[in-house]
């Protein structure tokens, strides 16, 4: 009797925790329940930087304080990319220009280059890996969505 209980609560346990994990789907997207995030034209913008259509959606926050973000980063798709002055940037948009009601919504993002302040040129025809997150302000993203693209 004794082992059939514990057998029914490790599977339980572990059901649940199957449940629990993020998903991971063909396209190379991560998601964690009705929250997700999709990039789609990826361009070069003036002042160097590059402008991302991102489609994403999220679940209403919970609670005060769990209201998510939007975050993209990206960086240099090719061997200059090993280079310590290669260029990298991002951006992020918070809570009150996201609408968390489990839809789809689009958002045109700004990303400019960030860091190192003496980056290597780049521009059209450059590939650019883009990686778009969902996520709470603190913890583990809700949703991911990795792009490489040629701006």
């Amino acid at each position: 009797m004794r082992r059939r209980l514990t057998a029914t609560l490790v599977g339980t346990l572990v059901a649940g925790a199957a449940a629990a994990a993020p998903a991971h789907a063909k396209d190379g997207s991560t998601r964690f329940g009705e929250n997700t995030v999709s990039i789609g034209n990826v361009v070069f913008a003036p002042k160097s930087a590059i402008a991302v259509d991102v489609t994403y959606s999220c679940e209403p926050p919970q609670s005060k304080g769990w209201e998510p973000h939007l975050g993209v980063v990206w960086r240099l798709a090719d061997k200059r990319d090993s280079n310590v002055r290669s260029p990298r940037g991002g951006a992020q948009v918070n809570f009150p220009q996201l609408i968390c009601d489990k839809k789809p919504h689009s958002v045109k993002v700004n990303a400019p280059a960030m860091w190192p302040e003496d980056s290597l040129p780049f521009g059209k025809g450059d590939p650019v890996q883009v990686t778009a997150l969902l996520s709470p302000p603190e913890g583990a993203p809700l949703a991911e969505f990795v792009k490489v693209s040629t701006l």
